[in-house]
């Protein structure tokens, strides 16, 4: 998941949703990455983006990836896949305490901070097999993926943080994390765990009117994956170190104490919900895209005008026989936001070779 990480990070650096597509009869390559980890708005320049920005306003995470090559035979479709989501979970006086440490702010003395911060993911690849039923003005598509995961990240961290004067400080804070890689610190006995896994989509699109389309997508509505010898640590960190035993001595606690292992553990796989309504008044087409995952929605508005122009292929050495094929180009502007507001303004274009 490492690789994947850093992969979005350096396209946060454009913007904060990326994607390319390449589609030939019945084959298509697509990719596609999504983040709401920075923000345009933080920096003096739309131009100048970088890890300074990233958005610490927020209390929802997400980062998704999803890479496919898909074959499409008569009404069904095999598609080979690549998916990895992270999502991470915090509170308010936890995120205040995080901006300070970046901002390098004093902490308010005397000030009990709530540390929580939760995060879940994995890494995936794997097989789909969908099956396409069209009717009058509707598809239905119903995909069953059969999974191989080779990164889970599930941790959490709670407690609480106080700062008792310019030079002393009061802390107790708890520990679970799960992995394939740490990226907390470096253990040295790490061996990879595996899972293995199954889970269904469901998608619906309609043209119930002229030129007006939904889509509602279920993705993973239901799928679990099985790990297997996980490696995964337990670690806990306190100042309350002294206290008296049941003889009345006094026993010291370490400072920092915990243990790390390895065991089966059996992953949700969370639903995401897509709902798209587009609707085309030609050559302009407007649409609306709505996400929801982990109690976080987001959403894309997309603006997009449509123009086609001739290209001469001169295929003949002959004055007397040309070519003529319209070739689609688009240019829109994407408005991204979640649930803590806009995110992303970017402008596209897109062109068929």
């Amino acid at each position: 998941m490492k690789w994947f990480i850093y992969l979005l990070i350096f396209f946060s650096f454009i913007n904060n949703l990326y994607g390319f597509g390449l589609t030939k009869d019945n084959f298509s390559i697509n990719f596609n990455i999504e983040t709401n980890f920075t923000n345009l708005f933080d920096s003096n320049s739309p131009f100048s983006i970088s890890f300074s920005q990233i958005d610490l306003n927020k209390i929802n995470f997400f980062l998704l990836g999803n890479g496919e090559l898909k074959f499409k035979f008569k009404d069904w479709e095999i598609t080979g896949f690549y998916q990895g989501d992270i999502w991470a979970k915090t509170i308010e006086p936890t995120r205040e305490f995080i901006q300070k440490l970046k901002n390098r702010e004093s902490l308010i003395i005397g000030k009990n901070y709530d540390i929580f911060l939760e995060i879940e993911g994995f890494s995936v690849v794997g097989g789909k097999v969908s099956k396409i039923l069209n009717f009058k003005d509707i598809t239905f598509i119903i995909s069953s993926k059969f999974l191989y995961g080779f990164d889970i990240q599930m941790g959490k961290l709670f407690g609480n943080f106080m700062r008792l004067d310019e030079e002393s400080y009061k802390f107790n804070l708890f520990l679970e994390y799960l992995y394939n890689e740490n990226y907390l610190y470096k253990r040295r006995d790490l061996k990879r765990g595996y899972g293995l896994g199954f889970s269904f989509d469901l998608d619906l699109s309609f043209n119930l009117f002229k030129d007006f389309f939904i889509t509602l997508s279920l993705l993973d509505f239901y799928g679990k994956i099985y790990w297997k010898k996980v490696p995964y640590t337990i670690a806990d960190a306190t100042t309350e170190r002294e206290y008296y035993d049941e003889y009345g001595n006094i026993v010291y606690r370490p400072l920092i104490r915990g243990y790390e292992g390895y065991k089966d553990y059996n992953q949700n796989i969370p639903l995401k919900t897509k709902l798209l309504l587009k609707y085309n008044i030609h050559p302009i087409t407007l649409s609306l895209d709505l996400n929801y995952i982990k109690d976080c929605y987001f959403y894309h508005v997309k603006i997009s005008y449509l123009w086609t122009f001739l290209k001469n292929f001169n295929v003949i050495n002959s004055s007397y026989y040309k070519y003529y094929m319209e070739i689609p180009s688009e240019i829109g502007f994407v408005f991204s936001g979640d649930n803590m507001g806009i995110y992303c303004v970017f402008f596209y274009f897109f062109q068929v070779l």
